[in-house]
């Protein structure tokens, strides 16, 4: 039996007017299927039980805007009827936006829930906001992901506020309204397979409520068994100044919509103009998150190093221990502190260059001295050694024809048997001359530019 889907479609603009503004002429706007929603997926995770409410506050809150769904493309749109059950077959729906809210639309980022890429620009570690929200609660978990940076939550907030929600604009990506307590289960499925439905909204009329949807199978992402989706959020009365806003909780949902049901039509037809909005630094991978990360710690360190400066002057103030090191030097004369600063010059450069010629003895290779007189390096003399150790014992005595030689250094061999010392090579079983040194230099050499 084929799998019965609901594909959603919306329309997008081609390009956008000046200023980053979407115009409104019809020629500009196009269908872009948006959703594929397979049925039994809803009716398997209890997500609602009104399919087109849900697909009409679903696709809203992708697109940003307000408009209403119909099941043709045609203009003005015949409203479907929200109040219908789940359909036995398959079907598209499409959502019309009128013109105050095409001019105001602006999507979700479809790179929200990836937290492998991040925003360019630095911002501040997750002290502060784990600090803040502690008061309010016990763990706190970023709502929008805390890579993504101020710039980026301050133009969604700005871009996604409607009239008369002034302060609902969040301008750090560490403010409390970023922040929401959760298990540890949880924290990393936010956006991903766990979101947050607020109702009432444009498009369900339901008791003042956050819902927690489950959009996987797993119920350890909602902290094991016990927890089911559909489980209600309330609001703490002493919190409601700091509490996330409503369209935060609808970034996280469509951020989860798209991961489930989200086209490769609509991430295009997206990140084709929105991008530069979203990320106007560009966009970096995690690898260099984590680089800009540590140049954030090496700042702070920086910063620290300097906070003893007078900020009128730019000049180092003592601290105590400048003060307890100064003491021996007061009252001395200027003549005599100036004759007593040359002596301490020159006594640390002259131990500079004494450990600088040590270092530089210790370190200088020690060559060896071949049968012939030739001078090997110590590099090489490694590999010499390697080599007649590896053969040592193939070989025998020169004069008592014993197998008995042993390597006693570089081209010295002694017989145990015979007790008779070879300097510069022994008889070998398998050759037919003494294999000295400077014959095995000669190999080594063949060997390597082969």
């Amino acid at each position: 039996m084929p799998t019965v889907e609901i594909k959603v479609y919306a329309l997008f603009p081609r390009v956008l007017a000046q200023n980053d503004k979407v115009g409104t002429s019809s020629s500009n706007w196009y269908w872009v299927r948006c959703l594929t929603v397979p049925v039994n997926e809803l009716k398997n995770r209890s997500v609602t039980s009104k399919p087109f409410k849900w697909l009409r506050y679903a696709i809203g809150v992708v697109v940003g805007g307000e408009g209403i769904l119909s099941l043709d493309n045609n203009s003005p749109p015949a409203v479907c009827d929200y109040d219908a059950c789940f359909p036995d077959c398959s079907f598209s729906v499409y959502y019309h936006l009128p013109d105050k809210e095409k001019a105001r639309m602006f999507p979700v980022d479809p790179q929200m829930s990836r937290t492998a890429t991040t925003s360019s620009v630095h911002t501040s570690r997750k002290n502060h906001i784990r600090e803040q929200v502690k008061k309010r609660m016990v763990t706190a978990v970023h709502l929008l992901a805390h890579s993504r940076g101020d710039l980026y939550i301050s133009t969604f907030t700005q871009r996604r506020n409607r009239p008369g929600q002034p302060n609902d604009i969040v301008d750090h990506i560490n403010d409390t309204r970023n922040g929401l307590l959760l298990n540890r289960f949880t924290q990393s499925q936010v956006g991903v397979n766990v979101a947050f439905l607020k109702t009432p909204n444009f498009a369900m009329d339901t008791d003042d409520r956050y819902t927690t949807h489950l959009f996987s199978g797993d119920c350890w992402h909602l902290g094991g068994p016990s927890m089911d989706s559909n489980a209600a959020l309330r609001v703490p009365d002493k919190a409601a100044d700091s509490w996330p806003p409503s369209f935060i909780f609808d970034a996280v949902y469509a951020s989860a919509v798209l991961r489930h049901f989200g086209t490769p039509d609509l991430n295009n037809a997206v990140t084709s103009l929105w991008q530069h909005i979203w990320y106007p630094e560009g966009m970096m991978t995690s690898t260099q998150a984590k680089y800009q990360r540590q140049l954030g710690r090496k700042s702070s360190i920086h910063h620290n190093e300097e906070s003893h400066e007078d900020p009128q002057h730019g000049v180092p103030k003592p601290d105590f221990y400048d003060m307890v090191m100064i003491l021996p030097f007061i009252g001395i004369p200027p003549k005599r502190l100036n004759e007593a600063m040359a002596n301490a010059e020159y006594t640390a450069e002259v131990a500079n260059q004494a450990r600088a010629k040590a270092k530089t003895k210790r370190t200088k290779k020690v060559g060896i001295t071949g049968k012939y007189g030739t001078r090997y390096g110590a590099s090489l003399r490694k590999q010499v050694k390697k080599m007649e150790i590896s053969q040592h014992a193939r070989y025998t005595c020169t004069f008592c024809g014993k197998d008995s030689v042993k390597r006693t250094a570089v081209g010295i061999w002694h017989c145990r048997a015979c007790k008779k010392t070879i300097a510069g090579g022994a008889w070998s079983v398998s050759t037919t001359a003494a294999a000295t040194v400077r014959s095995t230099v000669r190999r080594l050499r063949e060997i390597t530019e082969a």
